[in-house]
């Protein structure tokens, strides 16, 4: 207990009780005045802080609905791409069929008249008629790589896979075009090939690439140059045939756009390429197809390496595949 005397008016002391009155209204004022700062200092950042995230969200969904716009009109545009690129080759395949049916006549016929031609004696008509025959062979074998590029776009390339050995083809492929090395000048080499194991492929389908390959060689080299065709294994199971000639080579860039359609990459000879530039492609296509590779390695003024690559039947390929020197003969 702590015993206190009363000596002012404003203390009054009642029944045991002590009131002490004072006047605290200055300091209910700087409460206020403090609680109006705090309000000010706390909701103006929250306040600029929800109108900043309102902001945002808008701008990101206006962005999302541009992004959406823009991806359904590039939609819009790549379907009438692909459209406009079915009724073109369409329309290509179409109109390569009807060209087909007139030339085959043309073909037959000039052939009958040189076959008469001989029998009696060498005449201008035979000449005429051999022009003619050559002349509409080598326009069917266009309009055929332009049927089998359009295939090829379309995802509609027939193929009959059969277990087969992979030189028969070249060997078939190379008695066709001798006639081309005859006339150019050019020097065809076969090396004998050891006991290759079977691959699976399509006989005329491969034919037809080691054709292209071989016409490309040959009408590519210069008169007197060589070409070389060696067959060989590689490591991993993989079964190769390399065509190897000297002719006018190509730089990487070259390469690049030679596997691409309607692409005559190839100069420096005084008779120029002639074709849709398709064979190259063609063949590019169809070894992929059958699940190789065409590798091409080139020089300018030097000459070309190809080798056609493809899965030995009888041995499961490696998955690494190796590229080892290609196995051409120098």
């Amino acid at each position: 207990m702590i015993p206190f005397s009363v000596k002012s008016e404003s203390l009054v002391a009642a029944d045991g009780i002590l009131e002490i009155q004072s006047d605290v209204s200055n300091l209910l004022a700087t409460i206020d005045a403090s609680t109006k700062r705090t309000e000010i200092s706390i909701g103006v950042p929250l306040a600029i802080l929800y109108l900043m995230m309102v902001f945002i969200v808008f701008s990101i969904q206006m962005s999302r609905m541009r992004t959406n716009e823009r991806a359904m009109q590039l939609a819009s545009k790549l379907a009438e791409t692909d459209a406009a690129n079915k009724a073109k080759s369409e329309f290509l395949s179409l109109m390569s069929h009807e060209l087909r049916t007139p030339l085959n006549a043309i073909i037959g016929f000039s052939q009958l008249i040189d076959q008469n031609e001989q029998d009696k004696a060498e005449s201008e008509n035979g000449t005429y008629a051999r022009t003619i025959y050559d002349s509409g062979h080598h326009m069917l074998r266009q309009i055929t790589s332009i049927l089998d590029m359009t295939a090829i776009e379309l995802g509609e390339l027939e193929m009959e896979l059969a277990p087969m050995h992979i030189e028969d083809a070249a060997r078939q492929a190379i008695s066709r075009v001798q006639d081309t090395f005859d006339q150019s000048l050019v020097t065809l080499t076969v090396h004998n090939s050891p006991a290759l194991p079977r691959v699976m492929g399509d006989m005329g389908r491969l034919q037809q690439v080691f054709e292209n390959l071989l016409s490309n060689a040959a009408r590519f080299t210069p008169a007197g140059g060589e070409v070389d065709v060696v067959f060989a294994t590689e490591p991993g199971g993989w079964i190769c045939v390399g065509i190897k000639d000297t002719g006018v080579g190509m730089t990487r860039e070259q390469i690049e756009r030679a596997r691409l359609p309607f692409q005559q990459t190839w100069n420096g000879l005084s008779r120029e390429a002639d074709g849709a530039g398709l064979g190259l492609t063609i063949a590019d296509k169809i070894i992929i197809q059958m699940g190789g590779e065409l590798v091409i390695e080139s020089l300018q003024e030097v000459g070309t390496k190809i080798v056609v690559r493809l899965p030995a039947l009888d041995e499961e390929p490696s998955a690494t595949r190796t590229r080892p020197e290609l196995a051409i003969a120098e």
